[in-house]
């Protein structure tokens, strides 16, 4: 139930975790200036050389409560090839909304009104 996912701060792991990353210095921000909001980010190395199995509407099966399908509101399986900001995810594949991110400071725009 419970995979490939990545911890900071006081976050941790469950128990039944298969396998799962702990990130030591990790921080994040977020900020808007003229209509762009900008994230900050401090990602340690050991998370982009952590590498999962991608999200896919088979892999997740049915949500636990109404023991229904995650999928489109029209029934399609949802398309998690691409992530939060529209970049296709590679064969190697790291926890969390973003694609290629790199080890260290980084911002990304994640949204323009």
């Amino acid at each position: 139930m419970v995979e490939g996912n990545a911890y900071s701060g006081k976050a941790t792991p469950s128990a039944n975790e298969k396998s799962a990353i702990i990130l030591d210095n990790a921080a994040a921000s977020i900020s808007s200036k003229d209509g762009i909001w900008t994230l900050s980010l401090e990602v340690p190395e050991n998370l982009c050389t952590f590498k999962c199995e991608a999200v896919t509407t088979k892999r997740l099966g049915k949500a636990r409560l109404p023991q229904q399908n995650f999928e489109e509101s029209n029934g399609n399986e949802i398309d998690f090839s691409k992530d939060l900001i529209g970049e296709n995810h590679t064969d190697n594949i790291i926890p969390g909304p973003f694609a290629s991110l790199k080890g260290g400071k980084q911002q990304i725009i994640v949204w323009k009104e």
